[in-house]
């Protein structure tokens, strides 16, 4: 059975089963997983350019950004197609949250949306916000657009994501690794991971 939830992310839909009335115990043998789901707007590609995030932008994501580096973004400039607004189109961005084993013991003793969101980051949980950036690291989306969207959704991990460097895995292997690098490459910059999220960098201007 599907439902729908009128909630900020994946793990607060848990908290509002329980104001709803469900009870714990039901909700832990019973829920497979939760998903949270928004929308941002595509750049217009008939109009897409490219610049670099200031330092105060990429703090704003959470981003450390290695000395002499700068981040390579994409946008629109505005054109007939897109009407002057730069985008034209929009793409899902979503957090899965699957109900395991460590899920269903903190639903269980009661804890509270925050903490099985640090449990689910945890075991691997892309946030929305790491999609959104993995759709900017593409050149899909806005630096605007992820903050529009996601910005409260920033506001919910502050305490338990830290920052990472752009040059470092901090998880390990990538997916499709090759053809993430060919991508890079296209783009003129080395790659970089943020929270599984691929990140374009290319030196500072002089």
């Amino acid at each position: 059975v599907f439902s729908t939830l009128h909630t900020n992310d994946a793990s607060t839909s848990i908290s509002r089963l329980v104001d709803l009335g469900v009870e714990r115990f039901l909700i832990s043998s019973t829920l497979i997983g939760a998903m949270a789901q928004r929308l941002v707007r595509k750049i217009c590609t008939k109009c897409i350019t490219e610049r670099t995030l200031s330092n105060e932008e990429a703090a704003s994501l959470r981003l450390t950004v290695p000395a002499g580096r700068r981040i390579k973004v994409k946008e629109g400039q505005g054109c007939h197609d897109c009407r002057g607004t730069g985008y034209l189109g929009r793409c899902g961005i979503f957090e899965i949250l699957p109900s395991d084993e460590s899920i269903k013991h903190l639903i269980i003793e009661g804890r509270d949306a925050p903490e099985i969101k640090r449990e689910a980051v945890k075991n691997g949980m892309r946030t929305l916000r790491q999609s959104a950036l993995r759709k900017l690291a593409e050149g899909m989306t806005t630096f605007e657009e992820v903050v529009r969207v996601t910005g409260e959704a920033l506001a919910a991990v502050v305490g338990f994501l830290q920052p990472v460097a752009l040059d470092h895995r901090a998880h390990g292997a990538v997916e499709d690794e090759q053809a993430l690098l060919e991508q890079g490459g296209k783009f003129g910059g080395t790659v970089g991971l943020h929270h599984d999220c691929l990140l374009y960098t290319s030196p500072s201007p002089r």
